[in-house]
């Protein structure tokens, strides 16, 4: 009997013990792959060529600063030659300008903002960069695929803000302007959480202030490493 008990608290250690060796090697994953960045693009695509084009396009701001402005002006970012990007005040605030002579196909600007500690992905509007303007901003509910809010971290919000547009030859143009902060980490596959704030716009010709729709997604992802 008493070998059976010794037995049995030998086992229990070993597998406590083997647990615990576990859970430190994916704590040591989670630790050492831990990174977060926010990235900011702006995609562009004309129905036919146009040219002598200017865009006014919402900057990311948390209070009153740009980080992304900041590394725009500094010319840390990814765009095509033929577009020009300089950060410009406007009667709606400070925004991203955009100018070509001519925009024959798809076009995307991208920054890549590394951040040194953890996102708040969860409550973004609080104190994170979103894009800026925002007027009538209301929580709304997330539409498929996202799942039921009630067993997530999800909120939805939608919003109206403006984008101005300029050009000659009267083409459409769609616009879409993204806004992503996310923490990602590696254990044995790579998980991460994550917000978006996006906006989706098409430009028909008309030249000045367009109002446009835009949704804010927060809550995306994983938040336990477990």
């Amino acid at each position: 009997m008493r070998k059976l008990l010794k037995y049995g608290l030998t086992g229990v250690i070993v597998i406590v013990s083997m647990i615990s060796i576990i859970m430190y090697y994916r704590y040591s994953l989670y630790k050492k792959t831990y990174s977060s960045e926010y990235s900011y693009e702006i995609y562009i695509e004309p129905d036919i060529p146009l040219s002598d084009v200017v865009l006014y396009i919402p900057l990311p701001f948390i209070d009153t600063v740009s980080p992304v402005g900041d590394n725009i002006v500094a010319e840390n970012l990814q765009t095509p030659e033929n577009l020009h990007c300089n950060v410009s005040t406007t009667e709606y605030g400070v925004m991203l300008e955009i100018t070509a002579d001519r925009i024959d196909e798809p076009s995307t600007i991208t920054v890549l903002l590394p951040a040194d500690y953890s996102i708040n992905t969860r409550d973004s509007l609080q104190n994170e960069m979103v894009l800026s303007p925002k007027y009538d901003l209301i929580q709304v509910q997330c539409d498929f695929p996202y799942p039921d809010t009630r067993e997530t971290q999800l909120a939805c919000f939608e919003y109206e803000t403006l984008i101005y547009a300029e050009y000659i030859h009267g083409g459409a143009l769609n616009i879409v302007v993204t806004l992503e902060g996310r923490n990602t980490w590696w254990i044995l596959g790579w998980s991460g959480n994550s917000y978006r704030d996006q906006i989706l716009a098409r430009v028909d010709g008309e030249s000045g202030w367009q109002p446009v729709r835009g949704k804010l997604v927060q809550g995306e992802g994983l938040y336990r490493w477990i």
